[in-house]
């Protein structure tokens, strides 16, 4: 006999369609916001531990970035800033840089004492800020040697073995921009410049891979850029690894 017809097997059932989600005003106008600053690692750490990253308030959008000049510097409070005034300052204020950059590179090529290598770096400092000082590293210690604008205690030093600010410009060979957090780099400066620093700059100047000193400002009053003090200290190392070149073949007096 043959066997029972057998009824066919049903279809599987559809898998349910999820609702569409609204979308949302940014992927409606394409403009997604950043994340709040608070979100972000930016690669701070306790004060003597860490170090920002170089230049860390420059603009990120910008490939020339004055080094924290917000818009309250070239605009009243509370007043809606013009973009085209505001760009016009930051170009005028990026030429003048330019035009001291190069009297700096020429009195760095020219310098044939360590002395005029550090004159050059300080006067460069010194027309945006309103305290600049160079700071030597002399056998693990920073010593006050000269500044512009206003005196230096040359008693003033300070041991790099121990944690401040100064000791991890020196071991990371970065720049630094901010403020001084930490109440040892704040009483070296303050007793080698008589002032109470808030928000610095320093440029480590290094001779091959060493550091031999530390170029400072403080009290910043005009606009200063990212890629002109990096080639500053470039060219003071090299203007200062030639003299030493320079020494060690001549003949002795």
């Amino acid at each position: 006999p043959e066997p029972p017809a057998t009824a066919p097997a049903a279809p599987p059932a559809a898998a349910p369609v999820p609702a569409r989600r609204a979308p949302t005003d940014q992927e409606q106008t394409g403009r997604f916001e950043r994340p709040p600053a608070a979100s972000v690692d930016d690669g701070w750490g306790e004060p003597g531990s860490t170090i920002p990253p170089p230049f860390l308030g420059a603009y990120e959008d910008e490939p020339s970035s004055p080094i924290g000049i917000p818009v309250p510097d070239v605009e009243p409070p509370g007043a809606e800033p013009d973009p085209t005034q505001v760009e016009a300052l930051r170009q005028a204020a990026h030429d003048a840089s330019v035009r001291r950059l190069a009297d700096a590179l020429d009195a760095l090529d020219r310098a044939t004492r360590r002395d005029e290598v550090i004159e050059a770096v300080t006067a460069f400092l010194a027309a945006a800020f309103r305290r600049t000082a160079f700071f030597a590293v002399q056998r693990g210690v920073l010593r006050a040697w000269s500044a512009a604008g206003s005196g230096v205690d040359r008693d003033a030093s300070l041991a790099l073995d121990r944690p401040s600010l100064f000791q991890d410009i020196v071991a990371t060979r970065l720049p630094f921009h901010g403020p001084v957090q930490d109440a040892t780099a704040r009483a070296f400066a303050t007793a080698a410049l008589g002032v109470d620093p808030v928000e610095v700059t320093a440029l480590p100047v290094c001779v091959r891979d060493r550091v031999v000193g530390v170029a400072y400002g403080d009290d910043r009053v005009h606009p200063v850029f990212d890629e002109h003090l990096i080639e500053l200290a470039r060219c003071a190392g090299a203007a200062l690894e030639r003299i030493i070149a320079r020494r060690k073949t001549e003949p002795p007096a």
